[in-house]
């Protein structure tokens, strides 16, 4: 038995929301843990210089984290696509142009804004025929045109489910998109606070100094 497209769809969609989520939940964690961890103690023993590059990694590191979670939120955000998408989105338009013999049918070639149009033009054609009422004995011209509504209906029903399949592909296309163009400044936010908070914690823990030793003291025991 042939798997059900939308079920993959389905299925795909949610791996990628889980991975996101998995993502958001990490970069959240460290922004707890580095907040819960911090030791006022240890800032307080940083003077000078040291607790000025301290302050500004704290306030860097957590930055970097907020963008993060910013462009994990965007992503896990919901964002309805159409298929009339591929009309504005020239990439989408491309990657299913070159798979028209799975995506789309044979009279439309492989152009999806073909498939599009012939869906638009279906829909204006029964509009007004829709207006002609049912009757048991119509004349040769209402017969004809009710004739005529039930072929575009016919049309319409088998090419609907067609747009709705390709509004599925696209929604898979634009997430996957939508992840790879979150890859690189992702990663160098968390690069990014990865090396702010070793930052922090060097300049936040200066090095101890050892104690002076005090005056010698001589004891003469000479009696």
């Amino acid at each position: 038995m042939a798997d059900d497209p939308s079920a993959m769809h389905q299925a795909a969609v949610a791996n990628y929301r889980d991975t996101v989520k998995w993502l958001t939940a990490g970069f959240a964690g460290v922004g707890a843990v580095f907040v819960a961890g911090t030791s006022l103690a240890s800032i307080g023993s940083a003077t000078g210089w040291r607790l000025g590059v301290a302050l500004a990694a704290a306030v860097g590191a957590l930055a970097c984290i907020g963008a993060c979670l910013s462009l994990l939120l965007d992503l896990l955000a919901p964002n309805a696509v159409f298929a009339d998408a591929a009309r504005t989105d020239a990439a989408l338009r491309a990657w299913i142009d070159s798979h028209a013999d799975a995506l789309l049918p044979a009279e439309d070639g492989a152009s999806v804004i073909a498939c599009l149009d012939r869906l638009h033009r279906l829909r204006e054609q029964m509009g007004p025929l829709w207006a002609i009422p049912a009757m048991p004995d119509p004349d040769a011209a209402t017969a004809a045109a009710l004739r005529f509504r039930d072929r575009l209906a016919g049309d319409y029903d088998a090419l609907q489910p067609v747009v709705a399949q390709l509004a599925m592909y696209a929604e898979s296309y634009r997430l996957r998109h939508d992840l790879a163009r979150a890859k690189r400044p992702l990663f160098g936010f968390a690069l990014g606070a990865a090396v702010l908070l070793g930052t922090f914690a060097w300049a936040a823990n200066p090095p101890a100094h050892p104690k002076p030793a005090g005056p010698l003291v001589v004891i003469n025991r000479a009696r």
